[in-house]
C-alpha cells in the first residue's frame, strides 16, 4: 500500500511539473520571438503539407530529406517528421509548430534527470535540469519551431545508455545507444560536424 503511494505521488508530482513547465514556457510563445523565421515558416509549411498530401512542397511523395524555400534549403527528416505527425494528430497552428520545442524540452528535462540520478543523487539532478531549463540558449530555441533543439533527448540517450553498457555490460544499452546516435544524425544539419567527433567517442 505504502509502495501504491510513493508511485501515485511521483506520477502526480511529474503530471503537475510537466503541466507548470509547459505554462512557463509557452508564456508568450507567439509573441516572443514576433513573427516567423524562414526556417520555422518553411518546416511549418512543409509540415502542414505532409500531415495532409503525404508530399512535400516540391510535389515529392514522402520524400527522406525535405527541399524548402524553393529547392534552396534541406531540412533533416527527424524533426520535419515530427512536426507532421503532431499536424497530423492536432490541428495545424503557429502555436503548435513552437509548442513542438517546448515537447522537447520537456522530454529532455526527464531524460537528464534519469541520467544524473544515476550517476550522482536525486539533488543533483533536480539541479543539472534547474541548470539545463535556465540556461538562455534553451529559453531561446524552446520558443521556436525550429529543429536546433532536437539533437538533445538523443545525445542524451547516447551518453546515457554507454553508460549503462559500461556498468552493466548489456549488449541491448549499446544497440540503443547506437540507435540514438544514429537517428541524431538526422535532426539538425550541424549534426554533420558533431556525429564523427561522438562516433569515435563512442568507440574509445
Amino acid at each position: 500500500m505504502l509502495k501504491i503511494k510513493k508511485h501515485l505521488s511521483k506520477i502526480i508530482f511529474l503530471i503537475v511539473f510537466s503541466v507548470l513547465l509547459c505554462l512557463f514556457f509557452s508564456y508568450k510563445l507567439l509573441d516572443v520571438p514576433m513573427g516567423l523565421t524562414s526556417d520555422e515558416t518553411a518546416m511549418g509549411y512543409n509540415a502542414v503539407l505532409l500531415s495532409r498530401t503525404g508530399h512535400d512542397e516540391n510535389g515529392r511523395f514522402m520524400p527522406f530529406f525535405i527541399l524548402s524555400n524553393d529547392g534552396k534549403d534541406w531540412k533533416q527528416p527527424v524533426t520535419q517528421y515530427y512536426l507532421a505527425i503532431l499536424f497530423l494528430i492536432f490541428n495545424p497552428s503557429v502555436f503548435l509548430l513552437r509548442f513542438s520545442s517546448i515537447l522537447i524540452t520537456l522530454a529532455s528535462s526527464f531524460l537528464l534527470f534519469k541520467f544524473c540520478k544515476k550517476i550522482f543523487n536525486k539533488k543533483y539532478a533536480i539541479l543539472a535540469v534547474a541548470i539545463f531549463l535556465t540556461t538562455p540558449l534553451i529559453m531561446i530555441q524552446s520558443h521556436m519551431g525550429l529543429d536546433n533543439i532536437m539533437p538533445i533527448p538523443f545525445a542524451i540517450i547516447w551518453f546515457y545508455c554507454l553508460y549503462l553498457y559500461k556498468k552493466d555490460g548489456k549488449i541491448k544499452f549499446l544497440i540503443i545507444s547506437a540507435l540514438a546516435l544514429g537517428i541524431n544524425f538526422y535532426t539538425y544539419k550541424g549534426m554533420r560536424a558533431v556525429y564523427p567527433i561522438w562516433y569515435c567517442l563512442s568507440l574509445l
